[in-house]
């Protein structure tokens, strides 16, 4: 992420708060490798194992907003 970046936990707390625009907005400063990893980690959320089936969800709404972009 650049200097002006928002901070790792906002950055978190945006992508996973179910609010398309949010989400969509804090993807958007993320370079393309960073873009890659998060996708890639939303993507396990839904399917590994150990995850709470809220933060399943979240995951799921992410990428669904995310796909619209």
């Amino acid at each position: 992420m650049q200097d002006d970046a928002i901070p790792l936990e906002s950055l978190w707390d945006s992508l996973l708060s179910r609010d398309a625009d949010h989400i969509r907005q804090a993807f958007s400063c993320l370079d393309e490798a960073k873009k890659n990893f998060v996708l890639e980690h939303l993507k396990r959320m839904q399917t590994e194992p150990g995850w709470y089936p809220q933060q399943r969800q979240s995951a799921m709404v992410a990428l669904k907003a995310l796909e619209q972009i």
